[in-house]
């Protein structure tokens, strides 16, 4: 990789005698070794008190609300009425277009106050903060104090603040990754720091502030992982699995990965009784929206969207909707909206911020509603009672959880143990479960393992996965060890993603412990689940999290990215959506040198998406390589070259409006085969719909009716919600066959009308079925263009002759009918002009009717 491999070997022997990156990482950057620690010398001391009264400084600093330009604010009222105009007139799909069209070609923003100074004028003082300082001025001075510190000094948390300002924008400090490199690159080459080390290497990975290069980024990472640096050795996980920058190793990956689940385990365990809180779901920006292609869009196929039959939300009700609703029953004494509120304020979520003492008020308002056993257990009981009880008595149970752990209130063991004797009268699984755990530990009250254990073995069996994983740790560990009692309550607890139990049955699975063979590979994944779950070291994704809730999109967009070289899927996610949907755009970026082709970064985004099993990635891979967006230089896996680079010119508005493609060739073959895919393997319906359309169109795949009707009928059957597009494709495909019929041409191909049991041909549909896998799990840079067209004018299928007939005729047939409709339409508005009114008409009836009796009676 062009490193002088003497200097290198000399860090990494420094490395492996460096605390681990955790201990490190303090004022100074001084090991802390009991053994061997010399006392700080006096300039120690004043730098560490001169960095700490900088850091002070800055800190006042009001940290920036977001990155807008200056005049943002003055085209807030103007935006917002043009969007609802266009969603209300225009299609969604055009309107979406159009709105992402304003975002990527809008003003670009401001430089938020380049500063020369703190790069260029070198000073032989340090100059002093005063408090009047203005904030600019501050962080000129500040700057300048560290890089004396950092450069003159070697103050490794200076330069280590240093390169968080220039990059994350650290008290709001401007963006500038190249800057960023510097700072960093001197850390970890001169200090040989782990946080260094590991920031370069993902700087080089991900190509932001300087060219990416994988080798390097390899080298970097693997110094910092010998360092103990748990980012670095979660990446490098995750390459040696998905066979990123290196080859593909199952026991690698699995030495990586468990290394960091054995952290968070640690972590776990360190907090209080129970277990430290969890960190907050990962918010999956698609779902803001529906999901990748919307509500119902995917079917049942899809693991990401659940439809409404699974439980997922119809988009009809907001989050602020919910709260509102279930606080207005809760204020009316409802026990089980008491609960609900008070566990959206003890767990906290993205929209609720954490609130103990709320929580507690809730869940006693909750515990008093309890309607007695007697009420309860009799023969009048109600469902309404019944809920009651229940409700309560998990309240009491999250009473005893707080007194116990100290969450609100003072830590108190014997009110703790109260509670929870009164849930479990209810025989509520919290509170058996926390029972059991005191009598196990003699916790306020005796030691008693055997009462402990029944406890436990009621709370698994009522599902409670803190007693399965308990129970589950328990055959592992004491007496006679049961494997396969063991491995039944840890598959239990782990289906309801408990972090402990995850771990022990990896180590289940990687060992060979109660199962038929050791399975390396379901291992890693358990491992890697642990990682991303217990991320307390480096919760990336949360930060990314609140820099788009701070409208920095940029800063979203940089964190989100590097989670995407550590593995998170929900990330990889994340970050090719903001950028297909205009929601950041690399084109005007202060993180990439030179301009970027946003199309690109999501193509390789959605490909390592779509290979840990979203299959939303995998149909939007088949729509990259259809319209040939980022497509430029191939990339379908991760090999080496698969990666975002330095275009030579902007892509022109025209360009983006007509769809014609980004730089790149329009390549349906290959899109077919994502397509099938997603299809065959994962259940995607709109990858259904997709293929229909091809054979029904003969692009990318040999036209054929009857196979178009067979995707567009599986599409209806995997997903129900699909029933008017699917019903209009087959009227016009109808048409269509019919249409032939007349001219007397075949309506499919030999292969597929004499074996309608087969979708292709036995041998076409083997081949296609491993080139389709080979290319979708292949690593970037591996496929073949076999195209050289331009743009997307698919010169394989030309349009023939028959076809434009075929056009016309239908233009034909439809306009005729749309004439008869309308001449029908205008013969009855005729008729009923010429024919008298209603009342008229009754009137002479009558009369003749009259004239008719008097005829009679005469």
């Amino acid at each position: 990789a062009g490193f002088h491999w003497g200097l290198n070997l000399k860090i990494l022997f420094k490395n492996v005698h460096e605390p681990p990156a955790a201990e490190q990482h303090r004022p100074g950057g001084k090991s802390e070794d009991p053994l061997n620690v010399p006392p700080p010398s006096a300039e120690d001391k004043r730098s560490d008190k001169l960095y700490q009264d900088t850091i002070r400084h800055l800190s006042v600093i009001a940290r920036k609300r977001g990155l807008r330009s200056s005049n943002s604010e003055t085209r807030d009222l103007l935006y917002i009425l043009t969007r609802l105009i266009t969603r209300s007139i225009l299609p969604r799909p055009l309107s979406d277009r159009l709105e992402n069209l304003r975002q990527r070609h809008g003003p670009a923003e401001e430089d938020m106050g380049a500063l020369p100074i703190e790069n260029e004028q070198e000073l032989d003082i340090i100059p002093v903060i005063e408090e009047g300082d203005e904030p600019a001025v501050k962080r000129i001075k500040a700057t300048q104090i560290l890089r004396k510190l950092g450069y003159d000094e070697g103050h490794q948390d200076s330069l280590a603040t240093l390169g968080d300002m220039y990059l994350y924008g650290k008290y709001s400090h401007p963006r500038n990754a190249t800057e960023a490199f510097k700072h960093y690159h001197t850390l970890a080459r001169k200090h040989g720091s782990p946080i260094g080390q590991r920031t370069v290497g993902l700087m080089y990975a991900t190509g932001v502030g300087v060219d990416r290069d994988y080798a390097k980024a390899l080298l970097y990472l693997s110094f910092a992982a010998l360092a103990d640096d748990t980012v670095a050795e979660q990446a490098l996980g995750y390459w040696h699995w998905a066979g990123i920058a290196t080859t593909k190793s199952c026991d690698d990956a699995s030495f990586y990965f468990k290394r960091v689940a054995e952290k968070a385990v640690e972590k776990f365990r360190s907090g209080p009784p129970l277990g430290l809180a969890m960190p907050l779901p990962k918010l999956r920006l698609p779902d803001q929206e529906g999901g990748v292609y919307g509500y119902g869009a995917s079917g049942p196929g899809d693991p990401n969207v659940p439809t409404r039959g699974q439980g997922g939300q119809n988009g009809a009700l907001t989050t602020e909707d919910i709260l509102q609703y279930y606080r207005l029953q809760a204020d009316a004494g409802d026990p089980l909206a008491q609960l609900l509120i008070g566990k959206l304020f003890y767990l906290g979520t993205n929209n609720v911020k954490q609130n103990f003492r709320k929580a507690m008020e809730y869940f006693l308002a909750a515990a008093s509603k309890h309607p007695g056993l007697e009420a309860v257990r009799g023969p009048d009981a109600t469902e309404g009672i019944k809920q009651a009880a229940s409700a309560s008595a998990q309240a009491m149970g999250l009473l005893g959880h707080m007194y116990w752990r100290g969450e609100g209130v003072e830590q108190d063991n014997a009110t703790a143990r109260q509670w929870f004797e009164r849930g479990a009268i209810d025989d509520n699984a919290v509170c058996l479960h926390a029972l059991g755990v005191m009598n196990m530990e003699g916790i306020a009250g005796p030691k008693d393992p055997s009462k402990g254990f029944k406890y436990i073995q009621q709370a698994a069996h009522k599902e409670n996965p803190d007693a399965q994983a308990y129970l589950g740790e328990l055959y592992l560990g004491y007496g006679k060890k049961e494997y396969q009692n063991a491995l039944k309550w840890l598959q239990q607890a782990s289906s309801r993603g408990h972090i402990v139990a995850l771990y022990n049955l990896a180590n289940m699975y990687t060992e060979g412990l109660g199962v038929a063979l050791p399975n390396c590979d379901v291992g890693v994944r358990l491992y890697k689940s642990v990682a991303e779950k217990g991320d307390w070291h480096d919760p990336i994704v949360h930060q990314a999290q609140t820099d788009l809730n701070a409208g920095d999109m940029e800063g979203a967009f940089l964190r989100y990215l590097f989670a995407a070289e550590r593995g998170y899927e929900i990330a990889q996610t994340n970050a090719a959506w903001m950028l297909d949907r205009g929601m950041y755009s690399p084109l005007h970026s202060r993180i990439y040198r030179g301009k970027q082709d946003p199309y690109r970064t999501a193509l390789y985004l959605w490909n390592r998406a779509a290979n840990q099993g979203n299959v939303n990635a995998r149909v939007k891979m088949g729509d990259y390589y259809y319209y040939g967006l980022g497509t430029a230089a191939d990339i379908a896996g991760e090999d080496s070259a698969g990666a975002p680079q330095a275009s030579q010119e902007e892509v022109s508005l025209l360009s983006r409006l007509l769809g014609t493609g980004i730089r790149g060739n329009g390549d349906p073959e290959r899109a077919a085969i994502y397509y099938q895919v997603a299809a065959d393997k994962e259940w995607s319906s709109i990858a259904m719909w997709n293929l229909g359309w091809m054979h029904e169109t003969g692009i990318g795949v040999q036209k054929d009716y009857h196979l178009a009707k067979r995707n567009y009928d599986m599409c209806l059957d995997t997903n129900p919600e699909a029933y008017l597009p699917v019903n209009l494709a087959l009227v016009k495909l109808r048409i269509k066959i019919l249409w032939d019929e007349i001219l007397g041409r075949r309506t499919s191909s030999d292969s597929s009308s004499s074996r309608s049991d087969e979708t292709l041909g036995a041998e076409k549909s083997e081949k296609r079925e491993k080139e389709s896998w080979r290319q979708a799990d292949a690593p970037l840079g591996l496929m073949r263009d076999e195209d050289n067209n331009e743009f997307w004018e698919f010169e394989h299928v030309p349009p023939t002759e028959g076809d434009v007939a075929e056009t016309i005729g239908i233009l034909v047939l439809c306009a005729v009918a749309a004439g008869l409709v309308v001449w029908r339409q205008g013969v009855l508005r005729r008729v009923a002009e010429q024919a008298p009114p209603v009342g008229a008409v009754r009137e002479g009836d009558r009369r003749q009717e009259q004239e008719h009796e008097g005829e009679l009676g005469r």
